[in-house]
């Protein structure tokens, strides 16, 4: 009996679980709306994060994160940019589209779109010897020259922009102006002087245009250079690469460290052969950590090997390959700084000068597309102008979110419920048909278990376990009787006998239960016997 039963709600289970597993397949495809995993077998479902503060993209949109300003704080300042696959800038983003909490608690925001607003950039050019060298077939100063004057022509009459080149230090030839006819002339007629073009300092006219770009009201710089840092003291440590490694990371941080205190971000353009040598070696590593850890810029690199391999040994055709490369460089960097996003994020009493980190949480919903960042920051100092320093700005990894058109709505609605119906009416059947398919399974084997014993039968003389030796010969098992074989321990039984004891072998070592078909029963008396 126990073993019936516990075959019994074994399958009982078994049915049920096949049918709670067939309503998630029905409805997990008709839901409504759910969230989504990106896939790693969906190149257009990845989700790519990138960079120090990280540019995040889920499926078709990406959100970067420009800047950060607390300079009319309790207020803060969050600068953003928002593009396609195809890096279009997109404008339909709403404020109802982005939530804020601020420690836990939701804050209010003001969205501003910049479209169509002034650009503001300062541009910065190597002006070291290298950029004249024409070991590479080609002059990168010209094509340099020539990229900008496209980026200047193409300013709006509000546009703002600076000029200035490097060597041994920054030189402003232009302070920022909206006069494009001025920064045209100077563009044109720039050619690096032979006495400051023996050094590249490169990290520190990087913080100077920073510095400069601030001065000017300006949050954007775009550098563009052929080299990397080199002094008397990088050529010295290059020496040491353990020690060069260390000055380089530490000079690097003091670059973001003025970026995001002053709220300027910096572009670079790295022209070379990263992995070349002597004058053809650009460092992209320097130039694509000094952009990401500022204020959120990009690297773009100009691979000339590339390109000259590209061209076919065609001298003409390389310029043209290098100047349109530069040309899309410079229209990528004028679409984000002109096709921003500013969110104001109105922190009011919940922000506390505690000297503690506190952590603002933003979520962008895009389409059907959910992009999280996060800022933190703390506040100390006692003065009444202190303001907080952001520690950390970084966008998170994005989530797809499956949203189904309207009008597919209600068909997916029937679908679900027709297919939770179909798993109901399957489920009330299986105590039936599970009792009807365990006394088929039953009597089956109850049948092979009942023997008629022949003359010659092993059995014959044999003794069942509820008649005792005591009780005389008469009650031995002989020819012709019918008799329970018991499946588990083999003890032979009167059939009276093993239905006596409902059905269950005597031995008390054994006790398995086999039911006996009521047919049989019938046809040997016993019927009114069974319980």
């Amino acid at each position: 009996m126990r073993e019936r039963e516990a075959v019994t709600r074994k399958m009982k289970w078994r049915l049920v679980a096949c049918a709670l597993l067939a309503l998630m397949i029905l409805a997990g495809p008709a839901g409504g709306t759910g969230l989504q995993d990106a896939t790693p077998g969906s190149a257009d479902d990845q989700v790519a994060v990138e960079g120090a503060d990280g540019e995040v993209r889920a499926g078709t949109y990406s959100l970067k994160l420009a800047g950060v300003d607390t300079s009319a704080w309790p207020s803060l300042r969050l600068d953003f940019s928002v593009l396609n696959r195809a890096d279009e800038p997109i404008n339909t983003l709403r404020e109802s589209d982005i939530s804020v909490t601020h420690d836990g608690t939701p804050v209010s925001t003001q969205l501003v779109l910049k479209r169509g607003g002034p650009a503001s950039v300062f541009l910065v050019l190597d002006g070291s010897l290298s950029m004249m060298n024409r070991g590479t077939g080609i002059s990168k100063l010209g094509a340099a020259r020539g990229a900008l004057l496209t980026f200047v022509e193409k300013m709006g009459p509000k546009d703002r922009a600076g000029f200035a080149v490097f060597s041994d230090g920054l030189r402003v030839l232009v302070p920022v102006t909206s006069d494009r006819n001025v920064l045209i002339d100077s563009i044109s007629t720039f050619v690096p002087e032979p006495g400051s073009g023996q050094n590249t300092r490169l990290y520190d006219s990087v913080e100077q245009a920073v510095q400069e770009a601030k001065r000017g009201g300006v949050q954007n710089v775009v550098l563009m250079s052929d080299g990397w840092e080199d002094t008397a003291e990088s050529r010295a440590l290059q020496k040491e690469p353990l020690k060069w490694a260390e000055y380089k990371t530490a000079r690097e941080k003091a670059v973001a460290d003025v970026s995001r205190r002053l709220g300027v971000r910096v572009f670079t353009i790295a022209l070379g052969d990263r992995a070349g040598t002597g004058l053809s070696f650009v460092d992209y590593e320097a130039l694509d950590r000094i952009s990401k850890g500022t204020d959120g810029g990009t690297c773009n690199y100009i691979d000339l090997p590339e390109l000259k391999r590209r061209s076919g040994g065609d001298l003409d055709a390389y310029r043209r390959l290098f100047l349109a490369a530069l040309s899309d460089v410079f229209s990528s960097i004028g679409q984000s700084v002109r096709y921003d996003y500013s969110l104001n994020l109105l922190l009011g009493e919940t922000a506390v000068r505690d000297e503690k980190e506190h952590l603002i949480n933003l979520e962008f919903t895009i389409a059907n597309e959910r992009l999280p960042a996060v800022v933190t920051y703390t506040w100390k100092g006692a003065a009444e102008g202190d303001v907080p320093t952001v520690t950390s700005r970084r966008a998170l990894a994005g989530v797809l979110i499956s949203t189904p058109a309207p009008e597919a709505t209600r068909p997916r609605l029937v679908a679900v419920f027709l297919g939770i119906f179909v798993v109901l009416a399957v489920m009330g059947a299986v105590p039936a048909v599970g009792r009807r398919l365990l006394a088929r399974s039953g009597e089956a084997s109850a049948r092979k278990s009942v023997v008629t014993v022949s003359p010659r039968s092993k059995y014959v003389g044999t003794e069942c376990p509820n008649e005792r030796d005591g009780l005389g010969g008469g009650f031995l098992i002989k020819p012709g009787d019918v008799i329970v074989v018991c499946e588990k321990c083999g003890a032979q039984h009167h059939l009276g006998c093993w239905h006596l004891n409902r059905d269950t072998c005597w031995n008390r070592a054994c006790e398995h239960e086999t039911r006996l078909p009521v047919e049989l029963l019938r046809d040997s008396g016993l019927e009114e016997t069974q319980s």
